[in-house]
């Protein structure tokens, strides 16, 4: 497992540093409008998957990561040519993390305003499974809530990432987020570790 966390930390600092950087100007625009600020920019680790080219397949390449571990972790898909490529293309990043606040995961939101050819790519998209991610035991937000969670014997469950962080910021530290649509037993078992 821990080779895949190794290449998620390294996407999850390249998303960083594209937020930060020129590539992520509308990016930034657009967090901003949604007015979250800067600190819980930091706190969440948010970060920017520029369009066009596959670029964080070169920056993987360029740094020496293993791109079959991409693959199995998400980062990248193959296809049928063999062909590498970025999945998450044009879309705010937000690092999906475990307990001891490693990177297991992505999930990603499109841009507004991004050109579209073809069928409209999903609003948001995820890292599919993989051995160090299981959608279905996993709460966004759950690393950086459970201290707030113990001290305060409870847990505000919220719909998605924005509204984890939103909250979050609005000073309710104590708040989480199943992945994609329903909330699980096996999610709510890991949040009674905390509260009940």
């Amino acid at each position: 497992s821990e080779p895949l966390v190794a290449v998620n930390q390294t996407a999850a600092a390249f998303f960083r540093a594209q937020l930060a950087g020129p590539a992520g100007a509308r990016c930034r625009a657009y967090l901003d409008e949604r007015a979250i600020t800067d600190a819980a920019i930091d706190r969440h680790g948010l970060g920017f998957a520029p369009g066009g080219g596959e670029v964080l397949v070169r920056h993987l390449r360029a740094g020496g990561a293993s791109l079959e571990d991409a693959v199995t972790a998400g980062l990248l898909g193959r296809r049928t040519d063999g062909h590498l490529y970025d999945r998450f293309r044009d879309r705010l990043m937000f690092p999906i993390t475990d307990l001891a606040g490693r990177v297991i995961a992505f999930g990603g939101r499109i841009l507004p305003g991004t050109p579209v050819t073809g069928d409209p790519p999903p609003k948001y998209l995820n890292s599919p499974e993989s051995p160090i991610f299981k959608k279905g035991q996993t709460l966004y937000g759950l690393g950086l809530a459970r201290d707030a969670i113990r001290a305060r014997e409870r847990v505000v469950v919220v719909e998605g990432y924005l509204d984890v962080i939103a909250v979050a910021q609005a000073g309710l530290g104590e708040v989480v987020a199943p992945l994609g649509t329903a909330l699980t037993v096996d999610q709510l078992r890991v949040v009674k570790r905390f509260t009940e």
